[in-house]
């Protein structure tokens, strides 16, 4: 099997890593940092707005599918009603949230040739993102259907009372899924000033996307501050989820701490017959942190995604980083890739191959051998790419050209073929008329925002963008190393045949 360098230890980074050491090679993570995972709100987000297919959010895709009898089992949004409940209104923004996802991905990759999910595919994307959805414990297991165009969105709500469509959502916030016509109890929590029950309850009763019924309460932890004088500090989401995980015992099975006591027992005072309780997300580090909550309160509970730092992003950290972990590979932290060494010679394309992956690390360069190399370092924000005082970018590791759709930097990045390998295709190239890409190196592959073309902040589409391009990369190098290997199972054979054939001559 081949030796593989995945630079970046985001989602892309940990997933393709993942996913390729499944597949049996060797990997190694470069990074200077952990990814965006940690800011993240713990879903898994496909394509969630559209801004341009009216007949979508009616219930018919551009194409003709017929989407208004998309229904979750135990996940829907209006429980049993038709999408077109869910997206009733606009809220004056011209927006509609996705609610069948398959036929909406398919609709959008044909109004946008030029966004990654054209070159990744819509079959990389449903299976990447199932995937994930599969790996972690703590996601539903019915979340993932069996056949991919069953998926639907659910809309969760936000911080401040708006709504957010999510393709897979973990078991925490499968009671924040709204439904049509559902009770819910905001609690917020009052050393905790991150979030704002009232607003939130208020917000979501004036919801344009679907109608439910919201009251708002407080409540206050007994949370231990170094002051004798501060009964009940302040608090991050982080502290409060730490306290929460605490057990008086040596394991999980421990008496709880006093703040999940208190937790528990003012909660059961709150919640009214029907209600769904719905608190803000910092319900442990520790996935088990809730599940213990939800069967100790008898009542639905859910969580609500905040703004970064994510206590739910950090969960999925954790386990990826876990996994990788447990399946030896090398991750290598504190460490920058700043240039790449390709071979003498080129392949039947006319493009180099990778050799190594120079890595400036503990005050040195050194050089890490690779059979193929997984570049998912992030875009412009992440520092993968650079922009100089003539507005001009470049990308820092491998000098691929850098492109910028309508001139938007943080849309900025590097376009990609089928395999995602980048290539110095130019804009505007039919790929259906059959025109082919340009690879820059046969064996470096693509995954995550380093690929150029979108905005996931406003279409819902970062997981999927990291997935898809994860879950293709990782095929290209399985489809590389068979190719390799077959290469040289047949060298024998053929010199074999070159003998008996000199034979015969004499």
């Amino acid at each position: 099997m081949s030796t593989v360098v995945v630079i970046g230890a985001g989602l892309a980074g940990l997933s393709s890593a993942l996913m390729l050491s499944e597949s049996g090679h060797r990997v190694s993570i470069v990074a200077r940092g952990w990814g965006g995972l940690l800011l993240s709100k713990g879903t898994i987000d496909i394509l969630g707005w559209i801004n341009d297919g009216a007949s979508i959010a009616s219930g018919t895709s551009a194409s003709g599918t017929d989407i208004s009898s998309a229904k979750t089992s135990g996940n829907s949004i209006t429980e049993g009603a038709s999408s077109t409940d869910f997206t009733e209104g606009t809220g004056g923004t011209g927006d509609q949230p996705v609610v069948a996802v398959a036929p909406a991905l398919a609709d959008f990759i044909a109004a946008h040739p030029e966004h990654p999910y054209a070159s990744i595919g819509a079959k990389h994307v449903l299976a990447g993102t199932a995937w994930l959805a599969r790996q972690l414990p703590f996601f539903a297991s019915e979340s993932a259907p069996e056949k991919p165009g069953d998926l639907t969105n659910k809309l969760l709500p936000t911080a401040i009372g708006a709504v957010q469509p999510s393709a897979f959502v973990p078991e925490s916030m499968e009671a924040s899924i709204l439904t049509a016509g559902g009770h819910y109890l905001i609690v917020g929590i009052d050393n905790f000033k991150d979030f704002h029950a009232h607003l939130v309850a208020d917000n979501l009763a004036a919801c344009p996307y679907v109608h439910v019924h919201t009251r708002a309460a407080s409540i206050t932890l007994p949370l231990r501050s170094d002051r004798s004088d501060d009964d009940n500090p302040d608090a991050t989401g982080t502290t409060i989820a730490r306290r929460l995980d605490i057990c008086d015992g040596d394991s999980a099975d421990g008496e709880r701490s006093p703040e999940f006591i208190s937790l528990v027992e003012q909660l059961a005072g709150l919640a009214r017959t029907g209600e769904t309780v719905l608190l803000p997300a910092v319900l442990g580090l520790s996935p088990q942190t809730y599940a213990t909550l939800s069967a100790q309160l008898g009542v639905p509970v859910g969580e609500i995604p905040l703004p970064p730092p994510s206590i739910p992003g950090r969960r999925m950290h954790d386990f990826l980083v876990h996994q990788c972990r447990e399946r030896r590979i090398d991750i290598l932290l504190n460490a920058e890739a700043v240039g790449v060494t390709p071979h003498a010679e080129t392949g039947d394309s006319g493009a180099p191959s990778i050799r190594s992956v120079a890595v400036r690390v503990a005050g040195r360069v050194k050089q890490l051998p690779a059979d193929a190399v997984v570049y998912a370092g992030g875009g412009f924000g992440s520092g993968a790419l650079e922009r100089d005082s003539f507005g001009h970018m470049r990308d820092t590791v491998c000098s691929a050209p850098v492109w910028s759709p309508n001139g938007d930097i943080f849309g900025s990045g590097l376009r990609v073929d089928q395999w995602m390998r980048p290539t110095s295709l130019p804009t505007g190239v039919d790929r259906s008329a059959g025109e082919s890409a340009s690879a820059i190196f046969t064996n470096l592959y693509c995954a995550g925002d380093i690929i150029g073309g979108a905005l996931p902040w406003n279409e819902g589409s970062g997981e999927g963008i990291a997935l898809g391009s994860a879950f293709a990369a990782a095929e290209a190098v399985n489809a590389m190393d068979r190719a390799h290997v077959n290469h040289i199972q047949q060298e024998p054979s053929h010199q074999r045949n070159i003998e008996a054939d000199t034979k015969e001559d004499r």
